[in-house]
Formats: C-alpha cells, sequence, structure tokens
C-alpha cells in the first residue's frame, strides 16, 4: 500500500511504517521504517565488523551500484516529508546515516524549512566525493563514522542501511542516544 497517492517503487518491497512516540503506537503504509522517541544514554557495541565494512571504502559496492541509488532519492525524501508531517515532527537538525550520495539530504534540503541543518556521514569516500558536491550553506557531508563524533540531531535517517550492517542491533544501541527521533528504512 502506498498513501499521497505515489506510486510503489517495484525494487523497495512491502512499504509501511510503524512509529511510536510516547507509548502511542500506530502504523501508516508508506515506508518500511519506524520513528521513535528515544532515551538520552549511550551504549557501546560494535556496529560494523571490519571484513563488511571493506566493501564500501575499497569502491565494490560503487562498481555494482554506479548511480548509488540516487534516482530514488527524491520519492524517498517525499517519504519522509510526509512522515514527519503527520508525526508533527520538526526538528531543526537532520542527519542521515549512510547518507551514499546525499540525494536524499539535498531533496529534504530544497523541500524543508531554512531554519534546518542538514549533515550527512558514510564511510565510502566514493559516496562522500559524490556528496560533496552538493555542499552548500546548511548541508554538509563527513567521510565517516557518525558514531566517531559526539554530535547529537533532533532526527536520524537511517535509510536503506541495516542491511549492509553485520550487527544491526549493535549499531541501534549505538545510535540510540544521538537523537531524539530516528525514522529508519531496511530492505531485508
Amino acid at each position: 500500500m502506498v498513501a499521497l497517492g505515489e506510486t510503489e517503487q517495484p525494487r523497495l518491497g512491502g512499504i509501511s511504517i510503524a512509529w511510536a512516540r510516547a507509548g502511542h503506537a500506530t502504523a501508516d503504509f508508506i515506508y518500511t521504517g519506524q520513528v521513535y522517541k528515544a532515551p538520552r544514554h549511550r551504549g557501546r557495541n560494535p556496529g560494523m565488523n571490519e571484513a563488511p565494512r571493506i566493501r564500501y571504502t575499497d569502491g565494490e559496492y560503487l562498481l555494482a551500484n554506479p548511480t548509488w541509488h540516487e534516482e530514488d532519492s527524491p520519492w524517498k525524501a517525499k517519504q519522509i516529508m510526509a512522515m514527519a508531517h503527520r508525526n508533527d515532527l520538526q526538528p531543526r537538525s537532520i542527519c542521515e546515516v549512510g547518507c551514499g550520495a546525499g540525494g536524499i539530504l539535498e531533496a529534504l534540503h530544497t523541500l524543508m524549512p531554512e531554519n534546518i541543518s542538514f549533515v550527512g556521514y558514510d564511510i565510502s569516500p566514493q559516496a562522500c566525493a559524490k556528496a560533496k558536491e552538493k555542499e552548500i550553506e546548511r548541508l554538509t557531508f563527513h567521510e565517516r563514522d557518525l558514531l566517531e563524533d559526539d554530535d547529537f540531531y533532533d532526527l536520524l535517517l537511517i535509510i536503506d542501511v541495516l542491511e549492509h550492517i553485520e550487527d544491526y542491533f549493535g549499531f541501534l544501541r549505538q545510535i540510540r542516544p544521538r537523537s531524539d527521533y530516528k525514522i529508519f528504512n531496511a530492505c531485508f
């Protein structure tokens, strides 16, 4: 099912969102993922083991995916906007973990108010090189792991990343204290 009259993107598979906040839960039929309010405390468990990580830093992933899936970015940004609107999220800072070439953040930067800052993190030098070409005021990209920094954001986007991480439960524990809200999409 798809909301807002959008057409389903066939390669994304089943599309649904579940979100929970302040003890209330509901489901929207848009996009696989969830938004939730996270308590602010830290856990330290390894997220991505070194072996799978190499695929993203040595150029192998780019060879298999030369567009870095940027053609899907405008559609994904619209779904994120719709979800934020429905849940009355008004972030002042948005960070995307595993931002790839930066297309989702670039689209959100265009669509959202000018008081919001956008930051993207990716461990791939090839993806970051593409993303850095998009940098403008309030839109920046870092070639490193978010977990190497101690920054806090109002909203974290983890879009099509979890399926690439071997220990995704450890990763989720580590990012929990990094934002009040999170939006996930996973294609397992």
